[in-house]
């Protein structure tokens, strides 16, 4: 540029030399009033010459302009580079170096608030970042000089998950001591931040046993549940991903499964002291949902369980977003309206109560700094969070996440504010701007149904429609044996009823009912339990039906191996007069094995046909071509089976598998089916067997594989 100045000076000399004498300047004005140009020819040329070039010279410089404005984040790259960063920015992110000779000064940090819009510029240069490491450097001294006491947790090392992760005696949870137990756990209250969110916050690891020979689960997982229960706790955040190797053994401090069969007990000196029950379970896509109640000594208390189920990368600004986008959503989850619920404690946790649950927490509360004052300011903060719980924000990456997730959290909160946990409607809208692939994917995975709306569908179905009384067969003291569920029997006005034909057999019950369909693939069928070795003559009871209502077709529909032993494999079965075996083996096709029993008397023979549904995808499966090729598999099976034939479905109790069979055949016989009449299914088929589809997670189950069926039956 200097040089083109330079030139520029040059020509303009050379020009008005050519103007100094009487002759130019005559030649000059006769131009300008005659238009006409006489000089001479070298004076001309570089007339024109000079014009052209200071032409170009302007043109020159007008692109350079528009190529600055068009290119400036280039021109930041670059700076980025060449490390200039410039003093107004450095004085804007400076840290004041404490002396470490003042403990009262250490624990002062700089008051440096800024807005979302200068830290994005500000993350763009790599001596911010080194700015932030000595701030935390400063934050990380001052911590380690808080002068707290650790008394009670260092006399109770086997409920620490860690050596270096104990609560203040100041500021930790009590529990209600009972029978001589003492009352410490490995949580913190957080008192700074219940000022600040106006709810009662707590902050813990999760309970379980790979931590060393010195932790004793049982401990842990007792005093965790007892803190729930003792403070009345109304809502848990977890952060953990159960896909790490780290976390396999996460769900030891949770229900085996969903119904009281298969609750949590913790015990005292052999006696259960506390029952934990997984009433519901809705997986999700990065959040899956719980209903849990605890029962202790006859009294109980309902808590929601919330669960992030993808730890981010902390590289990846999508994972980063979504992230962001996750916190928001549980947050407003566990917001109420109601005063009461409202002082009941929050619990949030993760692998020791230090790192993801340190972010979780400080995005929630910068983002209502944020809204009331249009900066944050993070240091501070995470100084305050260690003030509360020792080594929250443990590391520097942690703190620089930290940053990131604070950059993005103003664009996630305008897609999340109106949209309820699990909401389609309000989740998909923002997805469907994001991505057509994305919005694809989390429809086919999730659908996302309102669960407040799910909840009241479900509960609105006919339980125990027809009464207690209509099912005096199964409750008989003489059947109930024959029931694998006391729970599930079957209505006396559709029961099988069998023929008693001899001493042996005096009993005409059987856990089985008789349906009656219209507009189905086969006239009726039977739903029965399964026959079990646990329960003696079951396999015989299961043959005479099968015999006496003369059925063609028996479809089993459980994954276990081990519930199709009642059939018969290399020895024949024989009851009665009747021999049984097996006329052909196994034979696999896409998702079930099929076999032929043959049944002989010496007068006659019948084949039955055995199909054993095995290919069952998982209730949280990612991908809408798994549910496509399952309800194929489905409509192979019914295919092969001749519409006149006598149909039994089983499954272990006759109502989970069973019902979900039954409800897809109806989908997939009437082709499409809309949300609202999949409750009329269950709702019909609860009338005839009580129980059907016992589950809610079974529902969401039907209803994407519903939705995957109607976008299947569009192509």
């Amino acid at each position: 540029m200097t040089n083109l100045y330079f030139l520029l000076i040059l020509l303009i000399f050379v020009t008005s030399c050519l103007c100094q004498n009487e002759e130019n300047k005559e030649k000059f004005s006769y131009c300008k009033y005659h238009f006409e140009l006489k000089i001479d020819a070298i004076g001309c040329y570089l007339l024109t010459a000079g014009v052209i070039v200071l032409m170009i010279i302007f043109l020159m410089f007008i692109i350079s302009q528009i190529g600055k404005c068009r290119k400036s984040h280039k021109m930041r790259k670059k700076l980025k580079q060449k490390g200039r960063y410039t003093e107004e920015f450095k004085e804007q992110s400076s840290v004041i170096q404490i002396p470490l000779a003042d403990p009262n000064q250490q624990r002062a940090l700089l008051d440096n608030p800024m807005s979302i819009e200068k830290l994005k510029f500000h993350l763009q240069f790599d001596e911010f970042q080194a700015i932030q490491k000595d701030q935390f450097t400063t934050i990380d001294r001052n911590a380690r000089n808080l002068k707290e006491n650790f008394s009670v947790a260092n006399r109770n090392p086997q409920r620490n998950l860690s050596d270096y992760v104990m609560p203040y005696d100041r500021n930790r949870v009590k529990l209600v001591i009972q029978e001589g137990d003492n009352d410490y756990v490995n949580a913190s209250w957080m008192r700074d931040l219940q000022q600040t969110l106006g709810r009662p916050i707590i902050v813990t690891g999760y309970p379980r046993s790979n931590i060393g020979d010195r932790i004793n689960k049982s401990e842990t997982i007792l005093a965790y549940w007892q803190m729930i229960f003792d403070l009345k706790v109304s809502t848990i955040v977890m952060l953990i991903d159960d896909t790490q190797p780290k976390h396999k053994n996460f769900r030891e401090s949770l229900p085996r499964g969903i119904g009281s069969g298969l609750c949590l007990d913790l015990k005292i000196n052999n006696s259960i002291v506390l029952s934990v029950r997984l009433d519901q379970e809705i997986i999700n896509d990065r959040i899956t949902v719980r209903h849990i109640k605890i029962t202790s000594r006859g009294v109980s208390h309902e808590v929601k369980h919330l669960q992030i189920t993808r730890e981010p990368n902390y590289g990846e600004l999508q994972e980063i977003t979504e992230f962001v986008e996750d916190i928001f959503t549980t947050w407003t989850y566990t917001q109420t309206e109601d005063e009461e619920l409202a002082k009941k404690p929050i619990v949030i946790q993760d692998d020791l109560g230090i790192k993801l649950s340190a972010i979780y927490l400080s995005i929630v509360a910068l983002n209502k700094e944020e809204e009331t004052k249009g900066t944050i300011n993070v240091p501070k903060f995470v100084m305050s969070l260690r003030k509360d719980r020792m080594g929250m924000i443990e590391k520097f990456e942690d703190y620089m996440f930290l940053y990131y997730c604070c950059s993005v959290m103003k664009g996630v909160k305008k897609n999340d504010n109106k949209s309820n946990l699990l909401n389609v409607k309000g989740i998909s809208k923002a997805l469907r701007k994001k991505s057509t692939r994305m919005f694809q994917k989390v429809m086919g995975q999730i659908e996302r149904a309102d669960v407040d709306e799910m909840l009241d569908q479900f509960n609105k179905l006919d339980g125990d429609n027809v009464g207690v009384e209509s099912k005096t067969a199964g409750n008989l003291p003489a059947n109930r044996k024959w029931n694998r569920n006391q729970a599930v029997v079957p209505y006396d006005f559709n029961r099988v009823i069998l023929k008693v034909e001899d001493d042996e057999f005096p009993n005409d019950y059987i856990n089985a009912s008789i349906f009656s369909c219209e507009d189905f693939y086969v006239p009726d069928l039977i739903v029965s339990q399964a026959p079990s070795s646990d329960i003696p003559g079951s396999v015989q009871q299961f043959w005479r039906m099968v015999v006496q209502t003369e059925r063609t077709v028996i479809i089993l529909l459980d994954d276990d191996e081990s519930i199709a032993d009642y059939l018969p494999r290399e020895n024949p079965l024989e009851i009665g007069n009747i021999t049984f075996s097996a006329q052909s083996t196994d034979e696999m096709y896409g998702g079930y094995f099929t076999n032929r029993v043959l049944m002989e008397d010496g007068e006659y023979a019948r084949k039955v046909d055995h199909l054993h549904l095995t290919n069952w995808p998982d209730h949280g499966f990612k991908k809408d071509k798994m549910g496509e090729q399952f309800l194929e598999t489905l409509e192979e099976i019914w295919d092969m089976i001749h519409k006149d034939s006598n149909v039994i479905i089983h499954c272990k109790e006759g109502i989970k598998r069973s019902g979900l069979f039954l409800v897809l055949s109806v989908i997939l016989k009437r082709n499409s089916v809309k949300d609202s009449d999949v409750y009329n299914i269950i709702d019909s088929l609860r009338k005839k067997r009580d129980k059907m589809v016992p589950e809610i997670e079974d529902v969401q189950y039907i209803l994407k594989l519903a939705r995957i069926n109607r976008l299947r039956s569009k192509k």
